[in-house]
């Protein structure tokens, strides 16, 4: 009787805020929710990463607890435990291009997103052909119309059925400063976001997930008619040819582009010290944030040091959540985004030599110099 009205008081509560806005932050790059397979006190939350370029949601079997990624994970799934109806195998899924194999449930879940379903369907993972680079027990797609996960989120907003993320700055190093400890905001079901602008909109390449059809501006060039991804987390990725003309070979800040995105409702830049790291030990040494395409691949992919500066909404344009479009809004400082601090690395010459491991360099010749100038002013003394 106790576990029944404790169920009923649980979805009465889910059920008296469905469709109501709902405000996330969250530290680091990634945005994450819980998830959770039973409604009896005490539940175990499965902490579950939301991810843009994924189109489906699985959740780590327990055969991956320490099988499937590069560090163990805990919780993961035991279906001795939540009794969820085996409904098929999963005999292929795609994660970072890491094959996975698994199977289909279909039993009790509720997330942060979600309301609380005894039949909801889901997926686990069994088997990972690799070491999935995941740190959490499960994924959350918003890649595509067709994840089931994803649907029942939109289905469940009220009047305006749209997710919007402000990742905010992007860690950076710099010669002297360094801004860390990303802070996001994301939201569903709201029209605006603290720390965003005004939304300009784009229909999505087939109604699904999180690509347009745009041009990307590098420097002077426009590749034009891109499929242009969007990524919370990943680096700026760039097709090949175009990588090696704008970024290999650069050694200064001056030879680093300025992107933008260009698209029928205006042009969305970055300025290129957006692509500027200086990450060895001395930040003396420019390192291009950006990164090539691993295929010969035409797409742009726009990741963190893009959407530093963005605001990013894909909204639902019918009640069928078959049709969607992406927003871009300018990103606006709050209070709560990481500040730049001064950082001043250490110096080379204080470890003797300018990047020949201590071996020579400028400071060999000063100290031969030195040591002339002391004989030099010993045989004077002596005379």
């Amino acid at each position: 009787m106790k576990l029944a009205m404790f169920f009923l008081i649980l979805c009465c509560a889910f059920s008296i805020n469905l469709g109501a806005a709902k405000r996330f932050e969250y530290d680091g790059n990634y945005p994450y929710i819980n998830s959770w397979f039973t409604a009896v006190n005490p539940i175990k939350f499965f902490k579950t990463k939301l991810e843009i370029e994924c189109s489906y949601s699985f959740y780590l079997g327990k055969e991956c607890a320490a099988n499937c990624t590069a560090s163990p994970i805990s919780p993961t799934y035991d279906n001795d435990i939540y009794n969820a109806v085996h409904t098929k195998n999963i005999s292929s899924r795609e994660y970072k291009i890491h094959t996975c194999t698994g199977d289909q449930y279909q039993g009790y879940l509720g997330t942060d997103l979600t309301s609380p379903d005894g039949n909801a369907t889901f997926e686990t993972i069994t088997k990972a052909y690799g070491r999935l680079p995941l740190d959490a027990p499960g994924v959350l797609g918003l890649n595509g119309n067709r994840d089931l996960m994803m649907r029942k989120i939109f289905s469940e907003m009220g009047r305006t059925k749209q997710i919007i993320f402000r990742r905010g700055p992007f860690v950076q190093y710099l010669p002297t400063s360094v801004r860390l400890n990303p802070k996001g905001v994301f939201s569903t079901g709201a029209e605006t976001l603290d720390g965003c602008g005004n939304f300009t909109y784009f229909p999505t390449i087939r109604n699904r997930g999180w690509r347009i059809k745009a041009g990307i501006k590098l420097a002077d060039e426009v590749f034009h008619n891109r499929t242009v991804e969007f990524s919370l987390d990943s680096l700026t990725t760039i097709p090949i040819e175009v990588y090696k003309k704008y970024f290999r070979n650069a050694q200064f800040l001056g030879d680093l582009p300025n992107l933008a995105l260009i698209t029928g409702n205006g042009e969305f830049p970055i300025n290129s010290t957006n692509f500027a790291q200086y990450k060895n030990k001395y930040r003396d040494v420019l390192s291009a944030y950006a990164r090539s395409q691993l295929f010969e691949r035409s797409t742009f992919v726009l990741g963190d040091n893009f959407l530093s500066d963005y605001c990013i909404a894909l909204r639902a344009t019918d009640a069928e959540i078959s049709e969607f479009e992406i927003g871009l809004a300018s990103a606006i400082e709050i209070e709560r985004d990481p500040k730049w601090e001064k950082n001043i690395p250490p110096a080379r010459d204080d470890e003797g030599g300018s990047g020949d491991g201590g071996k020579g360099g400028d400071s060999a010749s000063t100290a031969a110099l030195n040591i002339m100038l002391v004989v030099a002013l010993y045989l004077g003394v002596a005379a």
